[in-house]
């Protein structure tokens, strides 16, 4: 069946939606409670332009599965268009309930979180983080702490040019005895 669902998958990436589809309809009409067949039908909805339908596919294979990652975002993103448009929606109860492994967005230095924008629990953890690393957060005090910095070492210059040793022509012998 794995085989069916990647070659479904082939299929749908080079816009052959109907294969596609036949492809995942097999495999969910011998194992019903194949939550990535369904989320593969709920693609090829959504590559015919019926959001609702796929909304549907893809509550379905979160009610079969609610840890999958991938009807999860599909289900909530389509309810969130289709609430927008004003069409009722109908969400699942495993879409209610959080996730055990609850999906958290990465922030790196270069992307810096407004104070306002974290909850208790990321306030929380922001401030372990920035205690573990001995920097002040927004809410401490900060002190005057001053760091030594060592300056950069140079850039390693260059080799100094070779010179050029003449070509000598060695006779046809001398190249044969290897003198």
């Amino acid at each position: 069946m794995i085989e069916q669902i990647l070659q479904a998958d082939r299929l749908l990436q080079v816009d052959q939606v109907d294969k596609a589809r036949d492809s995942y309809q097999r495999v969910v009409d011998l194992d019903p409670g194949n939550a990535i067949a369904v989320v593969g039908l709920a693609q090829c909805a959504l590559a015919d332009g019926d959001d609702q339908k796929a909304h549907e596919l893809a509550a379905r294979a979160l009610e079969i599965d609610p840890e999958n990652d991938m009807a999860r975002r599909m289900e909530a993103r389509l309810s969130e268009i289709l609430a927008t448009r004003g069409e009722t929606v109908e969400r699942p109860d495993a879409a209610a309930s959080a996730s055990p492994r609850e999906m958290r967005p990465v922030v790196t230095e270069d992307a810096p979180i407004a104070d306002d924008a974290l909850t208790a629990e990321d306030a929380a953890t922001a401030e372990d983080a920035a205690v573990a690393q001995n920097t002040p957060t927004a809410d401490t005090e900060t002190a005057a702490v001053e760091v030594p910095v060592k300056p950069a070492p140079p850039p390693p210059s260059p080799p100094p040019p070779r010179a050029k040793e003449p070509v000598v022509q060695k006779s046809f012998l001398d190249r044969l005895m290897g003198r």
